[in-house]
């Protein structure tokens, strides 16, 4: 059995629409230097992590609230510049990921506001023992900057 971690910090952005009523698309993307250790054999390597997202959000509260819950879902697409433990190889898997989210200070008179995200990205991914099923879970904190027209006019 392999077990591979990785630890790493992802810079990105997010694209969010909010329609009229409960529902919102967003649309994520992001890029990360990871390094991957692996407890079986104690060896490390490094690669590049490449996400991105498209998810249906589910607003559990008013989307114009000033703090808000939602839960989210889609397809995403995961590529590693190369195969920490095979560097003549790099690969691209398709996925899912779920998440649930906060929104803080976004409410009807703000138009700025602090978003704090839980996501976890699910495929088929090979780090070396052949394709095994991965979860990779991002957290993410960051600034919501509102702009148009607000959401549920």
């Amino acid at each position: 059995c392999m077990v591979a971690f990785s630890v790493s910090v992802i810079g990105g952005a997010r694209l969010t629409f909010w329609g009229t009523g409960m529902l919102g698309f967003e649309a994520t993307g992001g890029y990360a230097p990871a390094k991957i250790g692996n407890e079986t054999i104690n060896e490390t390597g490094n690669t590049d992590l490449l996400l991105a997202s498209g998810r249906l959000l589910l607003a559990l509260s008013p989307v114009n609230n000033s703090v808000g819950f939602y839960l989210a879902g889609g397809p995403a697409l995961l590529t590693r510049g190369s195969n920490p433990f095979d560097d003549d190889r790099s690969s691209t898997d398709l996925g899912g990921t779920v998440g649930l989210g906060f929104r803080f200070g976004g409410g009807d008179n703000s138009r700025v506001g602090f978003r704090l995200d839980i996501e976890d990205y699910l495929y088929n991914g090979d780090f070396g023992g052949g394709n095994d099923f991965q979860n990779d879970i991002v957290t993410s904190l960051g600034v919501s900057i509102a702009l148009g027209g607000r959401a549920g006019d």
